[in-house]
């Protein structure tokens, strides 16, 4: 039982660091931050963190066996393939977005930055609180 609650911590510290992340992005697409290089690095650490997430999903460790400690759907389990391709998908979409940004190519941020936030919502609607197809919505 420990060890569900150390993968749930692990997970959730995972996501929030991933988070974290999106804020050099963010400034960059909302035209609070002119370099977009500054973004690469933020870029590279959510695809490195992203190899991560299939590990954190271990069977019993979803919405049915800790209601009260996560809000992963059983669906993750029930279609693991599919949620491990969106997983890698992120890796590589990611890995893309960080490589656009050290080119300082504002456009080209903008035209990868849909294929990284399309590979996000392949797990879930959008920010932190929002649900989708892997992740119930936070109430």
């Amino acid at each position: 039982l420990a060890q569900g609650a150390d993968v749930l911590k692990q997970r959730q510290d995972l996501m929030g660091a991933t988070n974290k992340n999106w804020g050099p992005i963010g400034k960059v697409m909302r035209g609070e931050e002119p370099n977009v290089a500054s973004a690469a690095e933020a870029a590279m650490a959510i695809s490195a963190q992203a190899k991560g997430i299939s590990a954190l999903f271990p069977a019993g460790t979803g919405l049915d066996a800790k209601p009260d400690s996560t809000r992963a759907k059983p669906e993750i389990w029930a279609q693991r393939a599919e949620f491990d391709a969106a997983a890698n998908k992120l890796v590589e979409e990611a890995a893309k977005l960080s490589d656009v940004a050290k080119t300082n190519n504002l456009d080209a941020f903008k035209t990868q930055f849909a294929a990284f936030r399309t590979a996000c919502i392949g797990c879930h609607e959008g920010p932190p609180k929002a649900g989708g197809k892997f992740r119930v919505e936070e109430k």
